[in-house]
């Protein structure tokens, strides 16, 4: 049996999937599930852009071959909007009025998760900066 190693175009093209369709649907059926659970004041725009920034990730995946002023549109997306519209999702989630259901704080903590995602690839690109 012999051994396969994914290319970089099927890399590329599980990247397109998941971006485009994957999560967009993950999504709608997450809203589909919020709504017929009756969750009072569902956080929606929250887990949207959950759903977006990670999705900004494996798009930019797919878009790895790109060069210029593209990929600085790109990581200016996943490094400087995404994280804001996360942190201010986080803190309207926080300064709400209750009830605060297991989906709002699947969807604090989530906009959290990418805030320290961002984090720790920082710290990463920095330490490798500093190496060379």
């Amino acid at each position: 049996m012999e051994d396969t190693v994914p290319t970089i175009d099927s890399i590329t093209t599980a990247c397109e999937i998941i971006s485009m369709l994957v999560l967009p649907a993950a999504y709608l059926s997450l809203c589909a599930w919020m709504a017929f659970a009756r969750v009072p004041r569902a956080p929606y725009l929250p887990f949207f852009f959950i759903f977006g920034s990670y999705g900004g990730w494996f798009m930019g995946w797919s878009l790895i071959p790109c060069e210029g002023e593209e990929m600085f549109l790109i990581l200016l997306i996943l490094f400087i909007a995404a994280p804001l519209s996360l942190l201010g999702s986080a803190l309207w989630l926080w300064f709400r009025d209750r009830p605060f259901t297991g989906f709002h704080r699947t969807a604090f903590y989530g906009c959290l998760s990418y805030i320290g995602l961002i984090a720790v690839l920082v710290c990463l690109w920095a330490q490798a900066a500093k190496k060379s």
